[in-house]
């Protein structure tokens, strides 16, 4: 399932203030690189061979369809496919600004607008030509699933501040009802939702909600802790201060090694266990990874062509077939979105 979190959807947003604190906390000696180093020395790579198509939106997800969502070079909420080519979202009355974040199967795309001031945002989706407000203010969704469930955070009716919210039916839901409120990331298609739940003191745990037993906190004891994504086996994505990124699953965790020499920033997790995103020293060195258990991580940069002019820096989206979509640098133009198809 798509993490929607890591969507970045304007240059000028920032992630949410918890995962920041987090990553900032986790690189260790991310501040000691050098410009000179690069993340591909002692990376083990195993990577298929891939066929890019530079895309005229910033990718979000892409779907088994080929249907890809993103933003375009005017902040605006897109779709583009190989048939249709780019076709802009239509902005929510009272906002000047929109990106897409997810897609589902049956091309329902989520998206988030913002006012001019980008003091107030407010998520929505958009299908059959049709813009859907969703309910709450200070609205921001994350993540969608093929039934059009959608897991975010929101200021609901009667709370005082954002609550991690699963959104179905047209009715948005607390689902951890904790003083503090939390941000839900990830819903699967078997209804369970993953997020953060925070406490009196500022402190953030990765939980998970299933609507027969309610919430319970998963992430390593005693930890800073954040869910980053859960696919349809209902195994996690979590990443933990103290431990690096860690996988759940049967209610266990276990330690995921991804790049051991740099930083990692997984962006997406299928129902076969791949991971995507990128790792590197930091954000202008980083690189677009593919991981699994068979083949270990593989550098992007390594499955196109060389001389090609591009640097892939992120992978933010993968479907059943395999296709990725992500932004990299081509020709000194940063922020280009590309799609590989294997070959």
């Amino acid at each position: 399932m798509k993490i929607g979190q890591f969507g970045e959807p304007f240059r000028s947003y920032g992630r949410v203030a918890g995962l920041v604190a987090l990553l900032c906390l986790t690189l260790t000696g991310c501040l000691t690189f050098s410009q000179e180093q690069t993340p591909q020395a002692g990376i083990k790579s195993a990577c298929s061979r891939y066929k890019l198509t530079p895309l005229p939106l910033k990718p979000a997800a892409i779907n088994d369809s080929g249907v890809v969502a993103g933003t375009s070079e005017a902040y605006r909420a897109a779709l583009w496919s190989s048939r249709k080519g780019l076709q802009e979202i239509p902005l929510p009355a009272g906002y000047t600004r929109s990106a897409a974040v997810g897609l589902n199967r049956r091309g329902v795309l989520l998206g988030l607008a913002t006012n001019i001031k980008e003091n107030q945002r407010a998520a929505f989706t958009f299908v059959h030509g049709k813009v859907t407000m969703l309910p709450g203010s200070q609205s921001r969704a994350y993540a969608i699933n093929d039934d059009g469930a959608i897991a975010g955070e929101a200021i609901l009716q009667g709370h005082a501040t954002n609550a991690a919210v699963l959104w179905k039916h047209g009715t948005g839901i607390d689902v951890t009802n904790t003083c503090c409120g939390g941000v839900a990331v990830s819903v699967n298609n078997r209804l369970q939702v993953v997020g953060n739940v925070y406490n009196a003191e500022g402190h953030y745990e990765a939980f998970l909600w299933e609507e027969k037993h309610g919430f319970e906190r998963i992430g390593a004891p005693g930890s800073f802790s954040s869910a980053l994504a859960i696919n349809n086996a209902g195994h996690v994505l979590i990443e933990s201060f103290s431990q690096g990124i860690l996988f759940y699953q049967d209610g266990k965790l276990t330690p995921l090694t991804l790049s051991t020499k740099f930083p990692n920033h997984p962006r997406g997790l299928t129902d076969s266990d791949v991971v995507i995103g990128s790792f590197g020293p930091f954000a202008d060195a980083d690189r677009a990874f593919r991981w699994d258990s068979q083949h270990g991580l593989c550098d992007l940069n390594d499955g196109i062509p060389s001389g090609t002019h591009w640097k892939l820096r992120a992978a933010s989206g993968i479907n059943r077939k395999g296709e990725i979509v992500g932004w990299g640098d081509y020709k000194g133009e940063e922020g280009v979105g590309f799609l590989l198809t294997p070959e």
